[in-house]
């Protein structure tokens, strides 16, 4: 079995601040997109078929689970910290903070896609702010192990319970 191990060292402000970004810049390009769908459908009456940003990913997962005869793929969502709760911004020492509530729509673009795929999903975003405060690491942005024992919990709760 292949292992792939990560190591992102220490991160800071800036390098949250700029995946904010992007992810705020991908949600409003999102809303722009749904607009012009919803004006092609009322003009055509047709809906018109916008394919995600998740589409490859999803289809690979789906894929590989019906390859495999005995195979559970649960797909958990781990959002950023800033996206649980603005508070996390604090720690990062961010003089103006990114409102990454409209940026939840993504996950639930997932959420939705996924159980399209028929793929097992646990989106962690409302776990992880019942654990707040301390569900995620000071000045990182990665849990803590409250976080994780939140998570692992919710996970059992609603997969192997």
């Amino acid at each position: 079995m292949r292992r792939c191990v990560r190591f992102f060292g220490v991160i800071s402000g800036r390098t949250v601040s700029v995946t904010a970004d992007h992810l705020s810049k991908a949600t409003k390009t999102y809303q722009r997109l749904e607009q012009e769908r919803i004006k092609i459908l009322r003009l055509t009456g047709e809906d018109s078929f916008l394919p995600s940003v998740f589409d490859d990913i999803l289809i690979q997962l789906s894929d590989f689970r019906k390859r495999g005869r005995f195979l559970r793929i649960i797909l958990v969502i781990l959002p950023l910290d800033v996206q649980v709760s603005a508070e996390e911004w604090k720690k990062y020492n961010v003089n103006n903070p990114i409102d990454m509530r409209p940026s939840l729509k993504l996950l639930d673009i997932l959420t939705i896609e996924a159980n399209k795929l028929k793929i097992e999903v646990l989106d962690a975003t409302q776990t992880l702010k019942k654990a707040e405060p301390g569900a995620f690491l000071y000045g990182d942005l990665h849990m803590s192990a409250k976080g994780h024992e939140a998570v692992a919990k919710s996970i059992y709760e609603n997969f192997f319970h």
